[in-house]
C-alpha cells in the first residue's frame, strides 16, 4: 500500500479493534454513541428540524428516518438524522483538534451499520478508528482559516474513514481510499451563519455526514484521490496550517496507535458553543454559593481568553444565538443557576431577569488568557453588586471534558435526561438497554426497531 499520511493513518485504523482497547475507552466510546444518540433525538424534535427532516427524507432504504418510523437510503438517512445533532449546541467535541468528531461518527454509522447488517462489534470497532483518525488531523491542522467553521473538515474525514472501516471489516487500502477522497472535498462551512444562529447551520453537519457516506462507498467502490491532499490541498485551503509530522510520530514502529485521543475529548452540558463553557462553569460556581438576584446586580465583566471573547452580543437574535451569546449565557447562569437543555429555548430567553442582566454584562479579552487554550477555555467572571461587594470566579478545564468527564454525575446522566425530556422514560429506557448489546456484537436490529417507534415533531 503506498504511503503518506493517508497511509499511516490507515494502518492504525485497520490495526483497531474496539475489544482490544482499555476500559476506559471502552467506556468512552460507550458513552459517546449514547451521548450522540441522545442529542439526535433531542435535536431532532425541533421545528425546524423536523421540516427539513420530512422535506429531505425521501426514497426507500434500510436506513431509520428517525422521527418519522420508515426507513431510506443511508446517505439520506446519515443527513436527516444529523441535522438535530448540533442544533441545540449539545454535541461532543474534542478541544484540541478544535471540532466535534463523534458527531459526525454516530449519523454516518448507524446509517451505514443498518444498510450494511453490521453487528456491533463492527460498528463500535469503526466509530473507535474513525475518532482517532479524525482528531489525528484536527490536532494536526491547528484549527481552520478565519470565516471557515470546522465542521465538514477533518471529523468528515474521520467519519468516511470509519464508514471504509464498517463496510470493509476494516481493510487498510479501502480506509485509506476513504481518507483521501473525502481530504480531497472537504467543505468550508460559513462560520458566522452558525454563530449568528441561522438555522441553515444545521445543515452543516448533515452536509458532511452524507458526504462520509458517499466517500466510503466510493472507496469500497474502488474510487481513490491523491495521498497529498492534507500537506498541499488542505494548507492552501481548509487549516490554519499543518504539522505533517504530527501524525507520523502519534503511531508507533508496528503502524499501531501509541495512544488513544478518544478520553481527551468532552461531552457538553451546557447548550452553548463551547468556547463559552469556561465562563458558564465560572458563572454558575458563584450562583452555587450565592442566589443572585439579577436586580442586585450593577454589572458583570467576563474576561477570557481571544476565541471565546468574540462573542460579545448582550442580545441574542433567537434561541440559536443566544447559544453563541457569551453575555446572554453567563447572565441565564447567574440569574437562573442552571444552564441545561430547557434553559435556552425560545420562551426562555425572553426571561426578563437574564435578558436584562446579559445587557450589564461586559466581555474582556484577556491576551494573559491566550496561552490557556486549546489546553483549557480559562475564563474569569467578576459580578459588581449594588451593595459594593464584587463575586470573583474562574475556571479553566469545563466540565465534561478531558479523562476525568465521566465522572461527573450529570455528564452520565445526560443521555438519558435527553431522551427522557423528548420521548419519555419507557422509550428512553429501551434504547439505552439496545445500546448497551452493542459493545459485546450485538446486532443494530433491536435498536433500530426502536428508533423506528420514534415519531418527533
Amino acid at each position: 500500500m503506498a504511503g503518506g499520511l493517508p497511509g499511516i493513518l490507515a494502518e492504525a485504523a485497520a490495526r483497531v479493534r474496539f475489544e482490544a482497547a482499555p476500559a476506559e475507552v471502552r467506556e468512552r466510546v460507550e458513552f459517546l454513541v449514547a451521548d450522540v444518540l441522545a442529542t439526535m433525538v433531542s435535536g431532532g424534535a425541533r421545528r425546524d428540524v423536523t421540516a427539513m427532516r420530512r422535506a429531505a427524507g425521501t426514497g426507500d432504504g434500510a436506513a431509520t428516518l428517525i422521527g418519522e418510523g420508515r426507513g431510506v437510503p443511508a446517505a439520506t438517512a446519515a443527513y436527516c438524522n444529523a441535522l438535530g445533532v448540533g442544533a441545540e449546541q449539545l454535541q461532543d467535541g474534542h478541544r484540541l483538534a478544535r471540532g466535534h468528531p463523534a458527531s459526525h461518527l454516530v449519523p454516518v454509522l448507524f446509517a451505514l451499520g443498518e444498510e450494511s447488517g453490521a453487528d456491533g462489534g463492527g460498528f463500535m470497532s469503526a466509530m473507535l478508528a474513525g475518532y482517532e483518525v479524525g482528531v489525528r488531523i484536527g490536532i494536526a491542522m491547528g484549527g481552520t482559516p478565519p470565516g471557515v467553521h470546522d465542521i465538514g473538515t477533518w471529523a468528515l474525514v474521520g467519519a468516511a474513514a470509519a464508514g471504509a472501516h464498517l463496510l470493509s471489516g476494516g481493510k487498510a487500502e479501502v480506509i485509506q481510499s476513504a481518507i483521501r477522497i473525502a481530504g480531497a472535498s472537504p467543505q468550508a462551512f460559513d462560520a458566522e451563519t452558525i454563530f449568528a444562529g441561522r438555522s441553515a447551520g444545521h445543515l452543516a453537519l448533515a452536509a458532511a455526514c452524507q458526504a462520509s457516506v458517499m466517500a466510503a462507498y466510493a472507496a469500497v467502490a474502488g474510487f481513490d484521490a491523491e495521498e497529498d491532499v492534507f500537506e498541499r490541498h488542505w494548507l492552501a485551503h481548509s487549516a490554519a496550517n499543518f504539522d505533517s509530522g504530527a501524525i507520523p510520530s502519534s503511531v508507533d514502529q508496528n503502524g499501531s496507535l501509541k495512544e488513544y485521543s478518544v478520553t481527551g475529548g468532552y461531552v457538553k452540558i451546557h447548550p452553548a458553543c463551547a468556547h463559552l463553557h469556561g465562563a458558564i462553569d465560572a458563572a454558575l460556581a458563584l450562583a452555587a454559593d450565592e442566589r443572585i438576584d439579577p436586580h442586585e446586580v450593577e454589572d458583570v465583566v467576563v474576561s477570557t481568553y481571544a476565541g471565546a471573547a468574540v462573542f460579545d452580543d448582550p442580545e441574542p437574535s433567537n434561541d440559536l444565538h443566544a447559544r453563541f451569546s457569551l453575555p446572554y449565557v453567563v447572565a441565564a447562569a447567574l440569574a437562573r443557576g442552571r444552564l441545561d437543555e430547557t434553559s435556552l429555548v425560545e420562551g426562555a430567553i425572553r426571561d426578563g431577569g437574564a435578558a436584562e442582566l446579559a445587557k450589564r454584562v461586559r466581555v474582556l479579552a484577556a491576551p494573559e488568557m491566550d496561552s490557556g487554550y486549546p489546553a483549557g477555555r480559562p475564563a474569569k467572571v467578576e459580578v459588581h453588586l449594588v451593595s459594593g461587594r464584587t463575586l470573583r470566579g474562574e475556571w479553566s478545564l469545563p466540565r465534561g471534558d478531558g479523562p476525568q468527564a465521566l465522572l461527573d454525575p450529570e455528564v452520565l446522566s445526560k443521555p438519558r435526561r435527553l431522551l427522557a425530556g423528548t420521548v419519555g422514560e419507557a422509550l428512553a429506557d429501551r434504547l439505552l438497554a439496545e445500546l448497551a448489546t452493542l459493545a459485546g456484537g450485538g446486532s443494530l436490529a433491536p435498536l433500530s426497531a426502536v428508533l423506528r417507534s420514534l415519531h418527533l415533531g
